[in-house]
């Protein structure tokens, strides 16, 4: 996001860094990440749910489901509301992975939570933001066309999965 004009007083904003921007008036605005959630579906073959983006950036390259937060809400309550809206499904008994920072558009940054589940009913179904959604294996978190990069999600992904499917 590039910053001009000052939200309080509309004066010019001075950067400071690549973070930080202040106006004559002394008001400051930090461009900090912005938080987000990616969801990891699996099923009992252990495959996991994948979504094709139906928009840009990266437009046509698979991502996992999931969305940036509303203001106030918390990380397990956008899981469940970017799911219901890219999917139509609902899910439950959400666990905290990891976190991965990226950079979601030139000057835009954002904070990825990784959250788990397998407790999910209903039937996959694109909408919203999603092209298409397909099970595919983990191993394909490593491929060309998945956009971000989850450097390692595929180990710790593969300890989760593997110790509770069947």
């Amino acid at each position: 996001m590039i910053i001009a004009f000052c939200t309080e007083c509309a004066e010019p904003y001075t950067k400071i860094d690549g973070t930080h921007y202040v106006c004559d008036q002394g008001h400051h605005f930090y461009n900090n990440p912005h938080a987000a959630v990616a969801v990891v579906l699996y099923n009992d073959s252990g495959e996991i749910l994948f979504s094709k983006r139906a928009h840009e950036p990266a437009k046509g390259k698979y991502d996992l489901p999931g969305g940036f937060c509303e203001f106030n809400e918390d990380p397990f309550e956008t899981a469940e509301r970017e799911i219901r809206e890219e999917t139509g499904m609902t899910i439950d008994n959400l666990e905290l992975v990891t976190a991965y920072p990226g950079l979601y558009q030139p000057n835009n940054s954002v904070c990825d939570l990784v959250v788990v589940t397998h407790t999910h009913t209903g039937t996959p179904t694109p909408d919203d933001d999603s092209e298409a959604l397909e099970w595919k294996p983990l191993s394909f978190i490593n491929d060309a066309t998945f956009n971000p990069n989850y450097h390692g999600l595929d180990d710790k992904l593969h300890e989760i999965i593997t110790s509770r499917v069947k």
